[in-house]
This record gives structure tokens, C-alpha cells and sequence, in this order.
């Protein structure tokens, strides 16, 4: 690869990772400023109970975007098997808790069709 491309595709790992550190920093006092919102209205269990699945939905776009830039960052590396295996662990681990994030934002598995209201 060209060293151009290669510093390109670098950065844009970086990037990434940032991006996905911004979206819990920038997500996390959205989702707890919505739960004080609602602590006034409701009772505080019904406000945790929909606190929970906004600070879910935050954490679940920060580990995609994270599992992005760890395809990124592995691609730009020599790979060798011990990447590979690396990034392959990291990708189940986060996908592992993406579809429990789901089942905890959504209240099924992603694979689940939605319920009709």
C-alpha cells in the first residue's frame, strides 16, 4: 500500500476511535439529562426504566463505531494471525454486547422482529 493511503487509513482509525469516545461523551449527559427530565414526571423506577434503554442505544453506536475502527486500525498493520485473532475477539465481544444492549434498548434480540404497538 502506499504510504499516502496507508497514513490516510491510520488516521482514519483514530479518528474513529475518538468519534466513538465523543459519541459516549457526548450521549451519556443527553440520555442522564432526559432521565432528570422525566424524574420530576414520573416515579423513579419509570424514569430508570426509560433511562436505560437511551444510555443503551448510546453505548451500542459508540461499540459499532469502535468495531469499525478496529477493522481499520487491524487492515493498516502488518497482519499476522495473532491481529487476526485479536480483531476477531474484539468483534465477537462487541457484537456480544451490542445484541444485549439491543435486547436491554429494545426488548428483543436484533434478530427478533418488532413488537407491534
Amino acid at each position: 500500500m502506499s504510504e499516502v493511503v496507508l497514513s490516510l487509513m491510520e488516521g482514519a482509525g483514530i479518528f474513529l476511535s475518538l468519534c466513538s469516545v465523543a459519541a459516549i461523551v457526548v450521549g451519556l449527559p443527553v440520555a442522564f439529562g432526559s432521565y432528570l427530565r422525566h424524574f420530576r414526571k414520573l416515579s423513579p423506577e419509570d424514569s430508570y426504566r426509560n433511562f436505560k434503554p437511551r444510555l443503551a442505544r448510546v453505548l451500542m453506536v459508540a461499540l459499532e463505531i469502535l468495531v469499525v475502527a478496529d477493522v481499520i486500525e487491524t487492515v493498516t498493520t502488518k497482519i499476522t494471525f495473532e491481529s487476526l485473532a485479536a480483531l476477531g475477539l474484539l468483534v465477537v465481544v462487541r457484537t456480544w454486547l451490542s445484541w444485549t444492549l439491543a435486547l436491554e434498548a429494545e426488548g428483543r434480540w436484533p434478530w427478533q422482529p418488532a413488537m407491534k404497538e
